[in-house]
């Protein structure tokens, strides 16, 4: 007599295998994780340099229109308005600029777009405030923010940030009387002078636009943090951090400087430039050319010879 067909009990997975398949399964997203952060970061790097790029073409635009580059900032030690205030309607920031230079809006800058005497003492002129014509420091800017930067967007939820800022060269001096525009040998100066401003021409670049760094990025260092964000160099696209005499301790919204005391992603001050990309940082060249600098370039030889405009030096990145 045949057995009746009975049903088939399905068997379902022990608690090994179920741990064996999850073991395979985090494996398997370990080994994906650092794939993705790598593609997020190289898109969020092009984003970076393509932003970077269309600052580099603003300068050019600029420069063209007006015959020189813009002052990096005009008596620093005073917290006034910086050279990105000059580039918003060169990166399609018309309405933002039409607020901040509106009439009695508390916007000033050197005459004849600087590059020689103010006419007036720099310290009697309004000096940077995030509430003036329509908050218009306060405004977020995408082209002035590197997508990989921590930063909050807004420094004490006021002043809105960037991440590029200005090549003030390798020198320095530092002293009221002498943190002055004569002093730096970079591209976008600074001035602690009450009564003048000093500004750099392409004739001045005898080192060659293609050798020269005229913007390059900024991002957290020793005392400018996701949580400091009332840092006086934390960076603001509007200008005006610093404060106080020593200009060394006051460039922090609108240049930088390069030299072997002042390295890349640099840990002890927060006057180098630095970026958040692994391994270095991006930097706009005079002739518009945006070029990754590793942080292990020579800073004895080639890194300060990016810096300056006329040193007779011309610097092959590796």
């Amino acid at each position: 007599m045949m057995s009746p067909n009975l049903p088939r009990t399905r068997r379902g997975f022990t608690l090994i295998e179920l741990l064996v398949v999850i073991a395979i399964i985090a494996v398997l997203i370990g080994l994906l994780l650092p794939a993705v952060q790598k593609v997020r970061e190289a898109a969020a790097r092009s984003t970076c340099q393509n932003n970077m790029k269309q600052i580099g073409i603003a300068l050019q635009t600029y420069h063209d229109s007006v015959g020189k580059f813009p002052v990096g900032t005009y008596n620093n030690d005073n917290r006034e308005w910086g050279w990105m205030t000059r580039m918003l309607p060169f990166v399609e920031q018309n309405a933002v600029y039409t607020n901040l230079i509106g009439s009695g809006a508390g916007y000033w800058w050197p005459p004849n777009d600087g590059g020689g005497p103010n006419g007036i003492g720099a310290d009697s002129v309004a000096r940077t405030s995030a509430t003036v014509g329509n908050n218009a420091a306060q405004a977020v800017i995408k082209t002035f923010i590197c997508p990989s930067d921590n930063l909050p967007n807004q420094k004490s939820t006021l002043y809105a940030k960037t991440n590029y800022v200005g090549n003030l060269g390798t020198n320095l001096a530092s002293g009221c009387n002498t943190t002055t525009g004569a002093a730096q040998n970079g591209i976008l100066l600074f001035a602690n002078s009450d009564t003048d401003t000093w500004v750099v021409r392409i004739g001045d670049i005898t080192d060659g636009t293609s050798n020269t760094a005229i913007v390059g990025e900024a991002s957290t260092s020793p005392n400018v943090t996701p949580s400091n964000t009332g840092n006086a160099n934390f960076p603001v696209w509007a200008g005006g951090n610093g404060g106080g005499c020593d200009g060394i301790n006051t460039v922090g919204s609108t240049g930088r400087l390069m030299n072997s005391g002042f390295v890349i992603n640099s840990t002890a001050n927060d006057q180098s430039f630095g970026s958040r990309h692994p391994g270095g940082a991006n930097f706009v060249f005079v002739d518009g050319s945006v070029k990754f600098i590793p942080q292990s370039v020579d800073t004895a030889v080639i890194y300060p010879a990016i810096a300056t405009r006329a040193g007779n030096e011309v610097a092959t990145l590796p």
